[in-house]
């Protein structure tokens, strides 16, 4: 699908023929420009040849104990390519929210340099979401005054979604779970046993399976009273959509009062399914990658689920269209 940007702003600089300007202040030869992170102040260098937002162990630590970050907007480990060519470690985060001159970028790659005093840079993960810029003297010009934004901000009043039922089971998304990291989307599914037959047909398989003929009676009859009230289980997903891929990361297994009767951990070792299921999958890989068309106020808006929802939810003269 032909992606439509969607541009939401609000400014507080000053804007002259569709351009904003906004003042840098030069710092040891470096210019830097004020942002906003999930509500923190904070100055950057402004870094076109940096790939991605960068912040510093310093920063990090403190995000995290104030609540500026949380665990969640951990993606994980990996490796940095500095000035002299050297690779360093760093974790990958994603920010929720960057604020540039009241413009608002939502949902940007960053990570945090393993150094307590490594600069803040404004990368490109950030920088093309601006779209045009150029440097005039000690102001960034931002050539359309717009940020290149491909979705809206989440709500956080929609959590779970309906996406299947077919009276035996009933498959929600986690909106506010999905991370979407290049070509990969990961998120949380969870999967309701609504049909008694097929609820008590699960219990019955995941007693087998942890039973043998070894298995003791009274050990059978403990694993059948540890079933005996399962409801649903919870898988943490990460999709491949170029290549309609996917893998569990995790799953685990709840009864009727929430509570964990079982958990597997797959993330050390990811097996990628060759192709998606015809049925169940195919559905979770249209919901999942693709983007809706919305048509509101007369402009059209191609959304990613988590961000489709609560517009439809938050705007009900908006048209969907199938």
């Amino acid at each position: 699908m032909k992606k439509i940007f969607v541009i939401i702003l609000l400014f507080a600089t000053c804007t002259v023929s569709s351009q904003t300007r906004i003042k840098m202040k030069n710092e040891g030869g470096v210019y830097t420009v004020p942002c906003v992170v999930n509500g923190l102040n904070l100055r950057f260098i402004f870094d076109t040849g940096a790939s991605n937002v960068c912040i510093s162990l310093t920063e990090a630590t403190f995000m995290l104990k104030n609540g500026y970050l949380n665990i969640d907007d951990i993606v994980g480990k990996g490796k940095s390519q500095v000035a002299d060519g050297s690779l360093v470690e760093n974790t990958h985060i994603i920010l929720r929210e960057i604020e540039i001159s009241g413009m608002k970028l939502y949902n940007t790659d960053a990570i945090i340099m393993n150094n307590i005093d490594a600069p803040l840079l404004l990368g490109q993960s950030a920088i093309q979401k601006l779209g045009a810029v150029q440097l005039q003297g000690d102001e960034l010009v931002i050539m359309s005054g717009k940020a290149n934004i491909p979705y809206i901000k989440r709500s956080t009043g929609v959590d779970w979604f309906e996406v299947y039922n077919d009276d035996e089971q009933k498959i929600e998304i986690d909106l506010n779970s999905i991370k979407r990291e290049g070509k990969y989307v990961t998120y949380y599914e969870k999967v309701t046993y609504i049909d008694e037959k097929i609820r008590m047909k699960q219990v019955n398989e995941h007693v087998n399976n942890a039973c043998d003929k070894w298995t003791s009676y009274d050990d059978h009859l403990k694993i059948q009273q540890k079933w005996k009230d399962f409801q649903y289980d919870l898988c943490k997903w990460i999709f491949y959509c170029e290549e309609n891929m996917n893998c569990i990361l995790t799953l685990t297994y709840y009864d009727t009062k929430g509570k964990v009767i079982q958990s597997h951990n797959y993330q050390d070792d990811i097996k990628w399914k060759d192709t998606l299921p015809e049925t169940i999958g195919s559905v979770e890989f249209d919901n999942i990658c693709s983007q809706y068309e919305i048509i509101y106020n007369g402009q059209t808006y191609w959304l990613y689920i988590e961000d489709a929802v609560p517009f439809l939810d938050q705007h009900p003269q908006a048209k969907l269209i199938e």
